[in-house]
């Protein structure tokens, strides 16, 4: 789960200009800029985004310490397989660095919210 949700962080954090495939684009991206407590405070947003939104609810998410903000929409409820899933919209900043939005499924299972298969 921790490995899928850093990729996930990463890929939504990540500003359009990163899509080089060399480490050197990540010294300006949002996610060089998120410390541990911004990503624990968009972790603990996105939990209660998947557990308690309705269909086509948003919410904001920021760290108080810091200028990290983002935004979770959940946009569609459905069923695959016997999981639980959501479709959610994510964007993410911090200070003057926005990142690119992403859309991702997630789908509940008796070890919490993982990324849609």
């Amino acid at each position: 789960m921790k490995k899928q949700l850093i990729l996930l962080v990463l890929s939504i954090l990540l500003p359009a200009a990163a899509a080089a495939i060399n480490v050197e684009f990540l010294k300006d991206s949002v996610m060089s800029k998120m410390s541990k407590q911004d990503i624990s405070h968009f972790e603990a947003a996105l939990g209660d985004a998947l557990n308690k939104l309705p269909d086509g609810g948003k919410m904001r998410w920021s760290n108080p310490e810091s200028n990290a903000e983002g935004i979770i929409a959940v946009d569609a409820t459905y069923a695959q397989g016997e999981y639980h899933c959501r479709k959610t919209r994510l964007r993410s900043r911090k200070g003057e660095i926005k990142g690119v939005g992403g859309k991702w499924d997630f789908c509940k299972t008796d070890d919490g919210w993982k990324i849609a298969p």
